[in-house]
């Protein structure tokens, strides 16, 4: 009966079982699916599917309890993923992922047709995991370069931008194009020198940020930051100390700034 059916979803806390072996299926008479959207297991459960479904499918929405090699093959498996009429792909996981690059960067390179792309990921620390943070350019060039039909990058739905309201990658750098609004609590650092000095927001009027990162921007003085800053009216400095004149005089037109101390 399933067979007939073109789509099918299911609730994200409806999980798959785990295959007992590498020959089952998980939906062996499913060969009409062009629409799916399941949870599974894990990334090598991902990758099985793919392998069954792959070819026709055009829409695969997925979240993954677990994002990390447990299975010798599924390396293997995941040279073989055809996926030619896949347009939209989106993959969630809500748990620490430390194999990002072992697992997710080659099997987005395996599937070059998507042209509408979501990835919710929480890259992890540990012995696998990136030594860099992941930002804007390291997926332009490890995974936007090999999805030359990729139109509409996702919109990463980050604690640090809960204002993101449009997200545009080029090859040399990325543009928030109607951000507006930017709070950066609990950042690491690197993150808000990213996007103040290697990226554009240039309708930004309104910050909330930490002492500490906005010196290292502020001391830094890139002229890309500057440009970024130039059009901040309210700023509001978490955990700042009573004088701020410098840091103060990097933002020409502002005209109202509040601290907020610990």
């Amino acid at each position: 009966m399933i067979s007939a059916y073109k789509n099918f979803e299911l609730d994200d806390d409806c999980i798959l079982p785990k295959l007992l072996t590498s020959d089952e299926l998980f939906f062996p008479e499913s060969s009409h699916f062009i629409h799916l959207r399941i949870t599974l297991w894990s990334f090598d459960d991902c990758v099985r599917l793919l392998k069954q479904l792959g070819s026709q499918l055009r829409c695969f929405v997925v979240n993954l309890v677990f994002i990390c090699l447990r299975e010798r093959d599924t390396i293997s498996q995941m040279s073989s993923i055809c996926c030619p009429n896949m347009k939209k792909l989106t993959i969630t996981n809500y748990r620490n992922t430390p194999q990002y690059e072992q697992c997710i960067v080659p099997l987005l390179k395996r599937l070059s047709t998507v042209e509408y792309l979501i990835l919710f990921l929480a890259i992890g620390i540990g012995r696998y995991a990136p030594n860099h943070f992941i930002d804007g350019f390291d997926l332009d060039k490890y995974i936007i370069s090999y999805l030359p039909n990729l139109h509409t990058f996702f919109r990463i739905v980050a604690q640090a931008l809960p204002h993101l309201k449009s997200l545009e990658t080029t090859t040399n750098s990325i543009e928030f194009t109607n951000l507006i609004t930017l709070i950066l609590c609990n950042i690491h650092r690197d993150y808000a020198e990213q996007l103040f000095c290697r990226s554009r927001v240039p309708h930004l009027v309104e910050l909330l940020i930490h002492y500490e990162p906005l010196l290292a921007i502020v001391t830094d003085d890139q002229q890309q930051a500057r440009i970024n800053c130039s059009k901040i009216e309210l700023i509001r400095i978490v955990e700042s100390p009573d004088e701020t004149e410098d840091l103060l005089n990097f933002f020409p037109n502002l005209y109202c700034k509040r601290s907020k101390k610990k």
